[in-house]
Order: structure tokens, then sequence, then C-alpha cells
């Protein structure tokens, strides 16, 4: 439940803590990086707000992607989804940090 509607929180910097907070292990930190990060993306006009923000946003989601827990990569990806699905086309600049994050992890798994 927000306060402030979310249509009106600043993506700057309410967005990118909420991407650093995607590393989160302790509920409810958690649960609040998450649901708030998916909450804001699906607001009216979050796609010129997050594309605004995109390169901050960068670092935080490789940063939860590249952590060896399952649940931190996992939220990782579903960031990087809503991100894709908000930004569009605007995020192809950046997926090749994605990319080779998530093959390795296959490796990795598939080694283990």
């Amino acid at each position: 439940m927000w306060n402030t509607p979310p249509e009106k929180v600043p993506f700057d910097p309410i967005l990118v803590i909420l991407a650093e907070g995607l590393r989160e292990t302790q509920h409810p930190f958690n649960f609040v990086a998450r649901e708030g990060f998916k909450d804001l993306l699906q607001t009216h006009n979050a796609s010129e707000k997050a594309i605004e923000i995109l390169p901050k946003l960068i670092i935080p989601i490789k940063n939860a992607i590249v952590l060896d827990n399952d649940e931190i990569f996992e939220s990782g990806l579903n960031a990087l989804v809503q991100l894709s699905d908000a930004v569009g086309s605007y995020l192809n600049a950046h997926i090749k940090i994605y990319l080779s994050i998530i093959d390795s992890k296959k490796i990795q798994r598939s080694s283990d």
C-alpha cells in the first residue's frame, strides 16, 4: 500500500533504490523491493520515466542476478523482464551485460 499514489512517486531515486533492494534477503525488505519495483513500472508514463533513468537501473539489476542466491537471481530476472516490458528496445544497448551473466550461471548450474 502506497502513501503516495505510485504515479506521483519520483522514479529517481525511488525506482533506483528499489532496484538496489532486489539483493535483500530479509522480509519485508525483499518484498518491498520486488513489489515496489513492479508497481512503479506498471504506472501511467512509467516507460518515459524509466527510460530517463535506465543507466541507473542497469548495475543494481546486474548485481542481483550475479549473486549466488536463487531467490535473488529470480528477483533480478523478474525485474529485468518488467523493465524490458516498460522500456522496450531502449534496453537493447545493455542486454549483453545480462546475457553473459545468465549464460555463466547456466553453465555453472549444468556442471553442478
